[in-house]
Order: C-alpha cells, then structure tokens, then sequence
C-alpha cells in the first residue's frame, strides 16, 4: 500500500509542480503544516490565493508534462462538449437550492437533538471538512484524525489507522471513512438514541454533508449544450 501511495503521489506532483514557483508553494505548505502547526483550513484557500496572484508567471502545465502527459485525448474533446456558458439564472438557482439541500439535514437535527448534540457537530465539521479536501482524501485524512482523535475525543489513534485501513479495502472513495469516523463517534456518544440508532443516523449524515458540496462546486459552472433544432424533411415518407 505504501509502494502504491509513493507512485500515485509521484505522479501526481510530476503533473501538477510543473514551474519551480509550484514546488516552492508546496514545500512552504508542507512546513507550515508540520512545523508550524497551521489548521490545514488556512493553508488550502492561502495555497489558492497564492496561486491565483502568481497565475500570470506559472501559466498552465505544458501539454504532455509529467507522468500522466501520456495520456490519450478524449474521444470528445471539450470544445464539441461545452456550447453555452451557463446563465445567470442557473448559476444563481443551483447554489442556493445546494446550500438548502446540504444543511437541511443539520438544522433538522439541531432542532430534533439540540445544537449541542454529536449530529449536530460532526454535521458542521464534516461540512468544513469537504470544502478543504483538494487533492483527494490523503490531502485531508491528517486534518480529520487530528480533530477527531486530539480536539473531539470521537476516537483512540488506533482506531483512526484501522479505519483507515478498513476504508482502503473498500472499492469507494477512501473518503469514506469519515463515515467510520462518525458511526463509531456517535455510537459512543449517542445521547437518548440506542447506540446503533445514532451511530447509523450520524454516519448517514456525515455521508451526506460529505458528498453535497462536490455537485454544489461543479454544476454552477458546468456548461449547457442544447440539442440543435430538428431538420425539416421535405421528402415524402415512405
């Protein structure tokens, strides 16, 4: 598993540290993280700005660069796809009936359990959580184990790496295992539920405000093609 992590990482830097300005922001994040103790929170929308500011020096990453430059084209490339920007009335209405759909579940159990129950919080810091994991579970999986382990007391440090490992044999996401994270927290914490009620509701809704925001971030933008009118045949049918 470990040879498997260093290749993917291998490549995944071999395409994404194309210019030197690149590996300096990375090192610098790295630093910051472990020697300095920044919240990795700070550290994703700081590396964002910074790479937004420096955009005009890094340009893109050349075509064929890395490892994954490889690659063979689409069958359909972007420009047949993406006809129409989206409008206004679109990028307007997914956001705010995402934003519903993604803390609906949240307010109802602040209102069913109180603000202070373990839904409630696994709800909120799962929702940070899923704004912050660029770069795939890995990139977030440390900020997680730290709060759950040393902030929230969800869970012991063994069961974190067992989770993990449990998550590993699975063929989804290896973000799932915050849904492991939030089962065994809650069923340890269930307050006037059963045990198993809360541990099931808990994981449910951790899925839930997991997942959410992926669709909330790609659909606003995601360009519309509208089907061409139909030809009218003027031959006789047959």
């Amino acid at each position: 598993m470990i040879a498997i992590v260093v290749h993917a990482v291998g490549r995944v830097s071999g395409r994404a540290l194309f210019h030197p300005l690149l590996v300096v922001m990375a090192v610098a994040s790295f630093v910051a993280l472990t020697a300095f103790g920044v919240p990795f929170p700070l550290v994703v929308p700081a590396a964002a700005v910074l790479g937004w500011l420096l955009r005009g020096l890094v340009g893109v990453a050349p075509s064929g660069h890395g490892a994954a430059g490889d690659v063979p084209p689409p069958l359909i490339s972007d420009d047949t796809l993406h006809r129409e920007g989206p409008s206004t009335r679109r990028a307007l209405t997914i956001p705010g009936v995402g934003l519903v759909l993604w803390f609906t579940p949240v307010a109802v159990a602040a209102l069913l359990f109180s603000r202070d129950s373990v839904f409630v919080d696994r709800g909120l810091f799962f929702s940070g959580a899923a704004v912050v994991t660029f770069g795939g579970a890995y990139a977030v999986l440390s900020y997680v184990a730290q709060q759950a382990v040393r902030v929230y007391g969800w869970l012991a440090p063994g069961e974190m790496v067992r989770g993990l490992a449990l998550a590993e044999t699975t063929p989804g996401p290896l973000i799932m295992v915050v849904q492991f994270v939030a089962f065994v927290g809650a069923y340890r914490q269930p307050g006037s539920l059963d045990p198993w009620v809360a541990a099931v509701l808990a994981s449910l809704l951790v899925t839930w405000v997991t997942f959410v925001p992926c669709f909330l971030f790609i659909f606003p933008g995601g360009a519309v093609r509208r089907a061409p009118p139909a030809a009218t045949s003027t031959s006789a049918p047959h």
